[in-house]
């Protein structure tokens, strides 16, 4: 008989956007493999929940200050958990794609695992580089509880999960690598030839990182300026409302995976860039950037922990800028474009052999080991 999971997420983990893609690789990987996966969405009242999100974070200040943290969402989602352990009591695994929720809260009849990028705690002392506020150190503790109380914990990062082995009694906290969000594992060398004459550069971000993008066109237009050659920046995540107007930016908005259109776009676009460029001072896009590097794409980015702590503290496939400072992004564009050829390949290939081990493929079955969850019952 096959294994059953039950897996919690907060939006639709058949929809390739929700949580930059993760769910879904996550979910479909375990069908792939033949488990029976029960996809259960814990999110409500997804207009409303955004609007309120949005004013509290004006208020508060604060991005950790989110309705799903608060008593009565959290009573709507262990309703739904509760609902949906009773409607698949045969589980042998639950998954809750989030360090709020554990299925332990619920039942210790089935073993439980919860899997996110980093906890509260992390994001505000290690990331923001501040202390928490008293409504956050509620949250904090509330989130401490579900960690705590679960069988398993992967954390997606490795500094994160050092922090939380250190902070946490429980002894079941893992890092198992990383991975790349695409289906498109197949990738040719051969594309390379493409980036040896692009002009292209490729941003991906939201307009959290509008002081990045900003950043690099003013970097751009300062390389244009100065060379022969017309550098064309493609933003995906963000539309041009904000920004200045110039002539070598084109503005994508967010690209769906869902839609094959707009899939084909996305990838057509690092397929044929020189370059993948975020030198957001915190964090700059981690998943974005080791996709880009899958697809032969060399990075310039800030030197952010868990980057540095993922590839070392130097690296050949392309630069760490240490400042958002347009000067600086411009020199090391600047490297890139009056390189040789070989050196600019060897980059390439660097890049891509960095991060050719980090399928979902592989992803899963370290986790199955670590649950010991073999797809048949003997």
């Amino acid at each position: 008989m096959k294994k059953e999971i039950l897996v919690f997420t907060q939006g639709d983990s058949s929809l390739v956007k929700t949580w930059s893609n993760v769910p879904y690789f996550f979910t479909t990987t375990l069908e792939k493999k033949g488990y029976i996966v029960h996809r259960i969405n814990t999110e409500r009242f997804k207009f409303l929940t955004r609007c309120i999100n949005k004013t509290m974070r004006v208020v508060f200040k604060s991005v950790t200050i989110d309705v799903h943290t608060m008593n009565i969402y959290r009573k709507f989602v262990n309703k739904s958990m509760k609902k949906a352990i009773s409607k698949y009591p045969n589980s042998d695994l639950i998954i809750s794609t989030d360090f709020n929720y554990s299925g332990a809260q619920i039942t210790n009849k089935i073993p439980s695992l919860v899997y996110c990028d980093w906890t509260y705690e992390y994001l505000i002392t290690q990331i923001q580089n501040r202390k928490p506020n008293i409504i956050e150190r509620r949250t904090i503790a509330l989130q401490n509880k579900q960690v705590e109380i679960s069988t398993y914990v992967i954390a997606l990062f490795p500094r994160v999960c050092e922090y939380m082995r250190n902070i946490y009694k429980n002894k079941n906290i893992y890092y198992i690598g990383n991975v790349i969000n695409s289906d498109l594992y197949d990738v040719k060398e051969t594309i390379i030839d493409d980036k040896l004459t692009s002009s292209l550069i490729v941003f991906i971000g939201g307009y959290k990182y509008k002081a990045a993008a900003e950043a690099l066109i003013k970097a751009i237009k300062l390389y244009n300026i100065n060379n022969d050659r017309n550098v064309v920046l493609n933003i995906i995540g963000m539309k041009q409302t904000g920004f200045e107007d110039n002539e070598f930016t084109k503005w994508h908005g967010y690209l769906d995976k869902n839609n094959s259109n707009q899939k084909k776009l996305y990838y057509d676009i690092i397929r044929k860039s020189k370059i993948c460029i975020n030198t957001y001072e915190q964090w700059s896009g981690f998943s974005s950037l080791v996709e880009a590097m899958y697809f032969y794409t060399p990075i310039i980015t800030f030197p952010f922990g868990e980057m540095v702590e993922t590839f070392g503290e130097k690296i050949k496939f392309g630069y760490y800028c240490k400042k958002n400072d347009a000067s600086l992004i411009f020199e090391y564009i600047s490297k890139i474009f009056n390189q040789d050829t070989k050196e600019y390949i060897n980059m390439c290939l660097d890049a891509h052999k960095k991060v050719e081990d980090f399928t979902w493929d592989r992803y899963i079955d370290k986790l199955l080991g670590i649950v010991e969850l073999r797809l048949y019952e003997d």
